[in-house]
């Protein structure tokens, strides 16, 4: 693939050229083009070199390599050698003797530039050997006469103090100085434009954004992107379809990393796992050293391109870089990683603390008190609960034994929380984010706050404070990372809140946020985003992700209870084997793991809506009578009570009004509807007090559809939401069409949304 045409760089091309004219002339010079990698330089000179020889310069080329400086002089040799016909045997014969290499080396560069003018061009000088830098100063002066132009590159902040002096004195001589920075908007979109032969489309520039300081990264990305099928080209335009950390991205950038010292390298990773911003503080604490002692490899990270600096924040360029350092990273390792150093743990039996402090002080147990924590999480995930509690109590141990001053690699009490919600304990991890954000705020922790915030949106869905919860979630998305882990987590809240809650505008966030997420570059944020999708729309693909999908993920508010809507939905659309097939790998997994909280309730839930079967409907609800989880509950007992025959309408309606009073309290206002048409169904009068709009003309179940229509639902959407047939819900719309006047949808939307705005 040939390179695009050189974009944004018009100003310093022009006074490179003005120097390649000059030495056509016969007037020679130095010039050191100076910029932050990836910035263009070595392209810039390329096109100098090339222009150059069009012209009839004889061009000679030399790349400084971090390897080779155990050559010395090599770099100089390799170019003056290269392609000439100048006899290398003088130049062997003293290559012992430095002084006199260096006068042979003056000498045949006497001779080269005799027959014309000679473009010498030295990249990356700052790799250069001490020798080499001492040569460079010597023929630069001594061919201050001849017709040579020596075009040297040198990476901003990468300069040892030895590399620093020689361009001082190059300065000193008359060499001019280039600058070169970041693209602007314009040079961005052109390149872009050149690359994609298309108009960007408006997907596009969020998804460069922040490579422009970096054209080397912006050219990989777009073409990864194209590559990969992540860019659709239609009528023109390339829009973009999907995010997904390109495999030209990682060559980049491993290769980055690899011309790295050691330190550095593991200080770009350490970052990587706090996400994309941060602070030096914050890594210096994951790497249990002080901020003075990071200073060095964080000032190398950021030469490299990898860091880079705004204000007292550090952070990567683009999201992607980020996730190809993270992909440099054993997958087991860098889950362990995501948090960084830990606040105050939460109050402990004395006893227990005393045994567990006993534990952490013992010799030789360091290296096992650093896996604590990803032992935690590998023994959730594998459903061990009581185990991974442990575990993680252990490692809260481990940091209240050491003290409230010293660094940790672990927020092990927000990982805690996690594993609290992971297992059905909102309560417990909400009182852990409490008293988590009290501490960050009274200790000056600023960074520990959107971790502890996102514990708390996620424990407040649970629990069924869904007001709060939305509170939570939007707070959360004003402080974290446009495209980081909280961020979706947050995204996700506010779609589950639609799914309850309902009306048009909420339908809508629910139905943004499910985009958002669909198009991360992590695939369990993309199962998030689908399951959102599915939800709203009422159809679930039975060979696809979530069907597939981990029963629970600590890092993600996935869980096994989401089985359940998995299941309802493939009925609804028909899929009655895949719903079968769901079901019957949530109960094998819950016959094998009977202590799990609530697993067994949900396998019985999700054979109920299989088998129409009211007593294993009655099964589930009892299982989760004590749920902490109140959607999860009502849900629950709603189909314990629709499920019964007409034949125990007492028990059913008892049942229903349960579930009536548990959505009424949590605000879940679609539920309540949807409950309340049930209860209709069973001859029980209209109930008062409940937040859904008065609709006088309509019954409670055409009610029901008319709001879930109003939000953009599809007849199969509202089926699966309502536990009716596709069939019944077009029947509804007929009758509501008829008694409102209306005649689409559009006419109805509007209508309910007249009403609502009219409604105290």
């Amino acid at each position: 693939m040939s390179d695009p045409a050189l974009r944004g760089r018009e100003s310093q091309l022009s006074v490179l050229r003005g120097r390649l004219d000059a030495l056509v002339s016969g007037q020679g010079g130095v010039a050191v083009i100076h910029g932050a990698a990836g910035m263009g330089k070595t392209r810039l000179i390329r096109d100098l070199v090339a222009l150059g020889d069009q012209r009839g310069v004889v061009v000679r080329y030399g790349r400084c390599d971090v390897l080779a400086r155990s050559v010395p002089l090599g770099t100089l040799l390799a170019a003056l050698l290269d392609g000439s016909d100048l006899d290398p045997e003088p130049l062997r014969s003293v290559s012992h003797q430095p002084f006199w290499l260096i006068r042979a080396m003056q000498d045949a560069l006497k001779r080269a530039t005799a027959d014309g003018p000679v473009l010498i061009a030295l990249d990356d000088l700052q790799w250069a050997d001490p020798d080499t830098l001492s040569a460079l100063i010597a023929l630069t002066e001594s061919s201050s006469g001849y017709r040579v132009l020596w075009l040297i590159t040198v990476r901003a902040g990468s300069t040892t103090p030895l590399v620093a002096a020689a361009l001082e004195r190059l300065a000193a001589n008359g060499a001019i100085r280039v600058e070169i920075g970041p693209l602007d908007l314009p040079a961005v979109t052109d390149i872009t434009r050149d690359l994609l032969t298309a108009e960007p489309g408006r997907g596009l520039p969020a998804a460069v954004a922040g490579a422009e300081a970096q054209p080397l990264f912006l050219v990989e990305l777009l073409r990864g992107l194209r590559e990969d099928g992540s860019i659709a080209v239609a009528g023109g335009v390339a829009e973009l379809t999907t995010v997904s950390l390109p495999r030209r991205v990682r060559v980049l950038v491993d290769g980055q990393l690899r011309q790295l010292t050691e330190s550095a390298r593991h200080t770009v990773q350490l970052g990587a796992a706090l996400g994309r911003r941060f602070t030096g503080a914050e890594l210096a604490e994951l790497a249990e050293r002080t901020p003075a002692a990071m200073l060095t490899t964080i000032e190398e990270a950021i030469s490299a391109g990898l860091f880079v600096a705004a204000g007292d924040d550090l952070g990567f360029r683009h999201e992607l870089v980020r996730e190809a350092v993270e992909a440099s990273v054993p997958a087991t390792v860098f889950s362990a990683l995501r948090r960084d150093a830990i606040g105050a743990p939460p109050a402990e039996a004395p006893a227990m603390a005393a045994r567990r402090g006993r534990r952490a002080s013992r010799p030789g147990r360091a290296e096992r008190d650093l896996l604590l924590v990803p032992r935690a999480l590998r023994a959730m995930e594998r459903l061990e609960w009581r185990h991974s509690l442990e575990l993680i109590g252990d490692a809260v141990a481990v940091v209240h034994a050491q003290g409230p001053g010293a660094p940790h690699l672990w927020r092990a009490d927000v990982w805690q929380a996690h594993l609290y919600l992971a297992c059905a304990r909102p309560s417990d991890a909400l009182a852990l984010a409490d008293s988590g954000l009290a501490a960050a705020q009274h200790q000056g922790l600023s960074g520990l706050a959107p971790a502890w915030s996102s514990v708390r949106a996620r424990a407040l869905l649970d629990v069924g404070r869904l007001a709060d919860a939305r509170i939570a979630a939007e707070d959360l998305l004003a402080v974290s990372a446009d495209a980081g882990h909280l961020h979706d987590v947050a995204l996700y809240v506010i779609g589950c809140i639609g799914l309850h809650t309902g009306g048009p505008a909420d339908i809508e966030r629910t139905r943004a946020a499910a985009e958002r997420l669909r198009t991360a570059a992590q695939p369990s944020t993309r199962r998030l985003g689908a399951s959102l999708t599915a939800r709203l729309d009422g159809v679930l693909d039975p060979l696809g992700e979530l069907v597939d999908a981990p029963l629970l993920a600590v890092t993600t508010p996935w869980s096994y209870s989401d089985a359940v809507w998995q299941v309802r939905l493939l009925l609804a659309a028909g899929e009655a084997d895949a719903a079968q097939t769901v079901a019957a790998r949530l109960t094998g997994i819950a016959v094998d793991r009977p202590d799990f909280p609530y697993l067994r309730a949900s396998a019985a839930h999700a054979r109920a809506l299989v088998h129409d079967d009211a007593a294993l409907a009655a099964e589930a609800a009892a299982g989760h009578s004590d749920d902490p989880r109140l959607l999860v509950r009502a849900a629950a007992i709603e189909d314990a009570g629709r499920l019964l025959p007409s034949t125990a309408r007492d028990q059913a309606i008892a049942r229903l009004a349960e579930a009536l009073s548990l959505y009424s309290t949590a605000g879940a206002d679609l539920d309540v509807a949807r409950v309340r048409a049930l209860l209709r169904q069973r001859g029980v009068r209209r109930t008062v007090g409940s937040s859904v709009t008065s609709w006088p003309e309509l019954t409670d179940a055409e009610s029901t559809v008319a709001q879930f229509a109003a939000a953009g639902s599809t007849n199969q959407a509202i089926a699966a939401r309502m536990h009716i047939s596709p069939h019944t819900v077009n029947s509804h719309l007929r009758h509501i069409y008829d008694k409102l006047g209306v005649r689409s949808r559009v006419e109805l939307t509007r209508l309910v949304t007249e009403r609502a705005h009219r409604a105290p």
